[in-house]
């Protein structure tokens, strides 16, 4: 995005001269943040951009500041919700936006302060929607970080895939910062400066003593506290590593129609699906496919072959699949995919929903839930055992 900084150091200046003045929150939504999501090209006219969201809980309805779409999708990428410039953040602020964020199943939100920006990602495969701080950007001039966001939130460039991209890699950045951050971090970066300075030991031990670490974020943020994505079980020696990426394969459960396509076919026919990809699935991972109705039942065991593939010719091959050849264009338009192999199939009649509900199930599968976490261990054995 080239005219970033220019974007970016307005917005700082607006919201610095609303702390100075103590504007309301009002002001703060309709004079300053309005402008800057609208600059970056989120169209109120198109419907893009949409004011005082209305989101339903149980009882009461609710208004979050400003919700984003992309005119091919019902529900919104972004919830944001800003708070007068001067208040002080407190915990029930973050807690606010999360709570409209899971009601609608919004990944993405963002919270204007009045020093800085907060953006949070909530990952849908953990039972509980674990949601997370993934970056603070304070409003300083020539922020990188900022550069970084406004890159992936310009509406012309804009695609979910980029945005959830963007979140799991800060998500592994913020672990590395708060690690190097952390007592057990400055320890071996004092380890390593001692072993390389190649002194005797007795010496190497005296400047260990002597010397202080003190590692802290340039931007004067404190390191962000971060939980993992999903709380995989602990790796085990006998398990193999997934060669992708390091870390242990896990299984899956995504949900799938008929209504939108024919896996059965395309199985049978190709032996093989290019899979929008939506969630953090690896090489390696293995999974079952859940039908809503009418089946809704488990049918196919799958494993993944390919992952963050981009749209390419050989896809072409399962237009023939699609109820709606406008589904196809948008799966291209997504460009990004795994590939998936069916390695089995289900005849045994009891992976329904209304059997796997008495199993650990809490609702209907939506997205895709990692089965490997702990909250879902009674449901991944009754799968596995009756599969």
């Amino acid at each position: 995005m080239d005219d970033w900084k220019i974007i970016w150091d307005s917005f700082c200046d607006e919201v610095a001269a609303s702390v100075q003045k103590n504007n309301l929150e009002k002001v703060f939504e309709e004079d300053i943040a309005r402008d800057f999501f609208t600059t970056l090209g989120w169209n109120r006219f198109k419907k893009e951009l949409k004011e005082q969201y209305s989101v339903k809980f149980a009882t009461a309805t609710h208004r979050a500041d400003f919700a984003l779409f992309t005119q091919d999708k019902e529900k919104p990428e972004v919830i944001i919700e800003l708070k007068r410039p001067k208040k002080k953040k407190e915990e029930k602020d973050a807690n606010q936006l999360i709570d409209y964020m899971r009601q609608v199943a919004c990944s993405y939100g963002v919270l204007l302060l009045g020093t800085k920006l907060e953006i949070y990602y909530i990952d849908y495969s953990t039972p509980k929607h674990e949601a997370m701080l993934v970056e603070a950007i304070k409003y300083q001039h020539d922020n990188a970080a900022a550069e970084q966001f406004m890159a992936v939130l310009d509406r012309n460039e804009y695609t979910s895939a980029k945005m959830l991209d963007y979140c799991l890699k800060r998500v592994k950045v913020n672990k590395s910062v708060e690690y190097w951050c952390s007592e057990d971090g400055k320890t071996e970066i004092l380890n390593m400066i001692a072993e390389r300075s190649q002194l005797p030991g007795h010496l190497r031990e005296t400047l260990r003593t002597t010397l202080v670490v003190d590692v802290k974020r340039k931007d004067g943020l404190n390191p962000i506290p971060q939980q993992p994505i999903t709380n995989a079980t602990a790796a085990s020696p006998n398990k193999p590593k997934n060669p992708s990426n390091g870390r242990e394969p896990r299984v899956w459960l995504i949900s799938a129609s008929t209504k939108f396509f024919d896996h059965r076919r395309c199985f049978d026919e190709l032996g093989q699906i290019y899979w929008k990809q939506h969630n953090n699935l690896q090489v390696g991972d293995t999974g079952y496919i859940y039908f809503s109705k009418p089946q809704q039942e488990i049918l196919f065991k799958f494993k993944i072959v390919a992952c963050d593939l981009p749209y390419s010719k050989e896809i072409d091959a399962e237009l023939k699949y699609y109820n709606n050849p406008k589904d196809f264009e948008e799966a291209k338009a997504h460009n990004r995919f795994y590939l998936i192999k069916k390695i089995g199939e289900s005849t045994s009649g009891k992976l329904t929903l209304e059997k796997m509900m008495k199993h650990g199930m809490n609702k209907p599968p939506l997205g895709a839930f990692n089965l490997t976490h702990p909250g879902f261990k009674e449901l991944l054995s009754y799968i596995e055992s009756n599969f």
